[in-house]
């Protein structure tokens, strides 16, 4: 996937057009025109390598066979077999152990990375991993939300939350200038 592709670019004729009016962000108008016809001549260049569409860089760390392996341990698999072939009252029992393992939002995290990475599948793997996925936001929503930062929030005085906040757009600081949000 490293290194450069030669492209190679025919070159065409583009056909004579009518340049309809339109009006710049400034506000000129710029008038209708008629454009001739013009030549774009081969060219030759080189890009580089990309891969196939969506194969590009990867957003995050995946650990194969972590889920299969603790549902070995826990007898919840037989060798061979493929989480997906498990009932959901099993993989509430693998979520559960998961859990108790790597936390709440790891086990969360994991069961939507095999949602996300089987988007396309029609088999229903899919579907069960979003349930259990649910499941576990549901039942661990203690352990999900961070209690202590939101505690911490609650007990600061506005100047002191406006210090720590980071300034944003429609903040103070920015106006809104010909459509657009611009530091003043």
């Amino acid at each position: 996937m490293a290194g450069k592709l030669v492209v190679h670019r025919k070159g065409y004729v583009r056909r004579p057009h009518l340049r309809h009016a339109y009006r710049r962000k400034d506000g000129t108008l710029v008038k209708a025109t008629h454009v001739k016809e013009t030549r774009v001549p081969p060219t030759t260049f080189e890009i580089k390598d990309v891969g196939a569409k969506g194969r590009g860089k990867k957003l995050f760390e995946v650990h194969k066979g972590k889920m299969t392996k603790v549902a070995l341990e826990a007898g919840l698999l037989e060798a061979g077999q493929h989480i997906g072939e498990l009932s959901l009252t099993k993989l509430k029992k693998l979520a559960d152990l998961l859990v108790k393992k790597y936390g709440a939002k790891s086990a969360k995290g994991m069961f939507q990375a095999q949602e996300l990475f089987r988007k396309r599948m029609k088999d229903g793997f899919r579907t069960k991993m979003a349930k259990i996925r649910e499941y576990i936001g549901d039942k661990y929503s203690k352990q999900l939300v961070p209690e202590k930062a939101i505690q911490k929030w609650k007990s600061m005085s506005p100047a002191a939350r406006a210090k720590v906040m980071p300034e944003r757009k429609g903040r103070a600081g920015y106006k809104l200038i010909r459509g657009r949000w611009r530091k003043v």
